[in-house]
């Protein structure tokens, strides 16, 4: 079946398989519209999306002059075709957000910008090696307002990370990783507050205890709250998180110690010299890894 809106709007449309296609023409609108594996649609110039899935396998031909707007969600194996900008995905200042699931789109991989105000960037599913910087074999992010990881999905940080300003949130679901191990030694800066009710781990399988990250705003822990770091018992050291700003709930830690010397000394990993000790905060040792004397 094929549906034409040449004029005026149409809302909640599925297009569920490769028989079904849908063309917006200049001035039609189509509204909260959900694009399936193989189905096809195609908005001509001028034309508005607002509020679009685009699942695995399906096939979008947009025109640059076209406007996407509201919520859109883009699965790693959609189809994206036309001369649209996807690396720069809005050109409006309403509340919006761009949700990538199951990983990047290939045509999106080096770079994921944006100008406009008031717009999200989340992560579902998949795992994400992304950064502020100009990084081989990730992609670059900037412009964005808030940054939400969710859905089992892994934001492996690949250098700094800069949000549209520093009242931004990095946000960490229940399931979703933030990966701040690096390549070792690695010293990062996210310039916003992370809120954290998901994992935030610092541990890699051939990592040292050296890596560090920096939070400019504030840190919040939530119900779910965890941390891994590496430790290492005989020099000391340890990875640590940097928060500039004041501390907030519970994060239970587990501790990967990469010998099993024992050790009387204070191991620095979490430091927080702006904390506002009216609010309650704790680190609690969870777990110890490779280690007889920590349990």
């Amino acid at each position: 079946y094929k549906i034409n809106v040449t004029g005026g709007s149409v809302n909640n449309a599925v297009l569920a398989n490769s028989s079904a296609q849908m063309t917006v023409a200049a001035g039609g609108t189509a509204n909260d519209t959900v694009v399936k594996k193989d189905a096809k649609l195609t908005a001509e110039a001028e034309a508005r999306l607002k509020n679009l899935l685009a699942e695995g396998g399906a096939i979008l031909d947009i025109d640059v002059n076209s406007q996407l707007s509201g919520d859109i969600v883009i699965d790693k194996d959609a189809q994206l075709g036309g001369t649209y900008d996807y690396a720069s995905i809005f050109k409006d200042h309403e509340q919006g957000s761009l949700t990538l699931r199951n990983g990047i789109n290939n045509l999106i991989t080096d770079n994921l910008l944006n100008e406009k105000e008031n717009k999200d960037l989340v992560l579902a599913s998949g795992t994400y090696n992304l950064t502020s910087e100009d990084v081989a074999n990730a992609t670059k992010i900037s412009g964005w307002s808030n940054l939400a990881v969710s859905d089992d999905a892994t934001l492996k940080l690949e250098g700094d990370l800069s949000l549209k300003d520093s009242s931004g949130k990095l946000s960490i679901a229940q399931t979703g990783v933030l990966d701040l191990a690096g390549h070792s030694p690695t010293n990062y800066n996210i310039n916003g507050s992370l809120i954290n009710d998901g994992h935030v781990t610092f541990h890699h399988v051939d990592d040292e205890a050296d890596d560090i990250t920096s939070i400019t705003g504030n840190y919040k822990a939530l119900a779910n709250a965890m941390m891994t770091i590496d430790v290492n018992p005989t020099t000391g050291e340890s990875d640590v998180l940097n928060i500039n700003g004041d501390v907030e709930g519970t994060t239970n830690v587990i501790i990967h110690a990469l010998d099993t010397p024992q050790t009387t000394s204070k191991i620095l990993f979490v430091s927080a010299p702006n904390d506002n000790t009216d609010t309650r905060n704790r680190f609690e040792i969870f777990r110890a890894d490779n280690s007889p004397h920590v349990r």
